[in-house]
C-alpha cells in the first residue's frame, strides 16, 4: 500500500493540499479511509467531483484487491479544539515542555491568521533559549 496523500498530490498537484489523513482501517477486502477537511472547504468548496477524484486516487494507492471507502470529516477550528490538539501533540512530541505549560491559560487569536500566546515558567524559558 502506498502513501495515500502522496498519490493524491501526485495525481492532482496543488489541488487537494488541504486534506489531512485521519484514520485508515483495513477490514478484510475493504479499506476505510477518513480524511479531515477544513471547515470552510468542507462547507463551500468540496464538490462531488472532488470526492470522486480523491476516491480514484485512494483506489490507486491501496492497490487491486481492496475496496476503499472514503469518509470526510470537518475540522472545526475552535479555541477548545486547538488547545486540545496542541496539548496532545506537545505531550507526545515534547513531554518536558508540555508538562510545564498550562494549556488552559493559552490565548488563541483568529483575527489575523492563528496567533497563540502562552506563559512559560522561567526555568522552562531558560531551557528553551539554550536549546
Amino acid at each position: 500500500m502506498t502513501d495515500i496523500l502522496s498519490i493524491i498530490n501526485q495525481t492532482f498537484p496543488e489541488q487537494y493540499t488541504y486534506l489531512r489523513l485521519g484514520t485508515v482501517k483495513l477490514d478484510g477486502k475493504k479499506v476505510y479511509v477518513t480524511f479531515l477537511v477544513p471547515e470552510d472547504v468542507f462547507d463551500y468548496q468540496l464538490t462531488s467531483e472532488d470526492i470522486a477524484n480523491i476516491q480514484e486516487a485512494v483506489e490507486k494507492a491501496v492497490g487491486r484487491g481492496f475496496k476503499p471507502i472514503c469518509h470526510f470529516e470537518k475540522i472545526i477550528m475552535t479555541p477548545e479544539n486547538i488547545r486540545s490538539v496542541l496539548a496532545e501533540y506537545m505531550a507526545k512530541n515534547f513531554p518536558l515542555i508540555a508538562a510545564n505549560v498550562d494549556f488552559s491559560r493559552l490565548i488563541i487569536d483568529f483575527n489575523d491568521g492563528l496567533k497563540l500566546t502562552f506563559t512559560l515558567q522561567d526555568n522552562l524559558y531558560d531551557y528553551l533559549k539554550k536549546s
